[in-house]
């Protein structure tokens, strides 16, 4: 049995907030220029996504995005999905669920909702049901080691703590610094037997936290039986 597969897990489910001291932009990367930000309005937040306003996104469902979110003088860079688009008159209306966001900046949503209790009958943009939303939510793990080393290097694999996971990528803290900056592609082995299962994915968000390094991966190959396996995680993170 994996490592995976024995972990304990919490809700990632939860109301959703308005923070007025959080602000969102949509990071364009450039191969040659400078990346460019493209600020929105953040109409709502919660650990699973956010909803936001824009007039010049045009983005569509399906589409993943580079977030960045900024609160007293402190970045965080996450990685989500639009999982649905509202059209209006000038500002269009999208939902995003996360793929990966750091720790620091699902502490930051705590503390928000703590504060900002959502008012009754408030209907947030991100609450509307919808399949690939429901497919996105993140999973909070305990004591769940994965092993990880940068594609195609001769080094060995590492062991690292998984933070969080989804059906789109995970975050995960590992004691060794896998490459100097992102994106850069990962092999991954949820356990040390020969015969584990191996996953492919690409880093697009790394830092540095004390003697530890966090990493926010993106999946590009995984097995079917890794697939069940995230759907078995989810029926008991619903209790079912």
């Amino acid at each position: 049995m994996s490592p995976l597969s024995k972990a304990r897990t919490i809700p990632r489910q939860g109301p959703r907030v308005v923070p007025p001291a959080l602000k969102i932009a949509v990071l364009r990367r450039k191969l040659i220029a400078p990346n460019e930000h493209e600020f929105c309005e953040l109409l709502d937040v919660s650990q699973n996504g956010i909803g936001i306003s824009s007039q010049w996104l045009n983005a569509k469902v399906g589409q993943k995005l580079d977030l960045q979110f900024f609160h007293d003088r402190k970045t965080f860079t996450a990685r989500g999905i639009i999982t649905r688009v509202t059209a209006r008159d000038k500002f269009d209306q999208y939902g995003i669920a996360f793929i990966y966001a750091p720790p620091e900046l699902d502490f930051l949503i705590d503390l928000f909702i703590r504060a900002h209790p959502p008012a009754q009958g408030e209907l947030p943009v991100t609450t509307e049901p919808l399949t690939k939303l429901q497919r996105a939510n993140r999973l909070a793990l305990f004591d769940a080691q994965i092993y990880v080393k940068k594609q195609a290097s001769s080094a060995p694999m590492t062991v690292c703590q998984v933070d969080n996971i989804s059906q789109g990528g995970m975050g995960f803290y590992c004691p060794a610094q896998l490459a100097k900056q992102a994106p850069f592609t990962v092999s991954v082995q949820i356990s040390d037997a020969p015969e584990a299962m191996l996953i492919t994915g690409t880093v697009h968000f790394m830092s540095k936290k004390r003697d530890t390094y966090f990493y926010g991966m993106e999946y590009e190959m995984v097995p079917m039986e890794f697939v069940r396996l995230l759907g078995k995680l989810e029926q008991l993170d619903h209790g079912t």
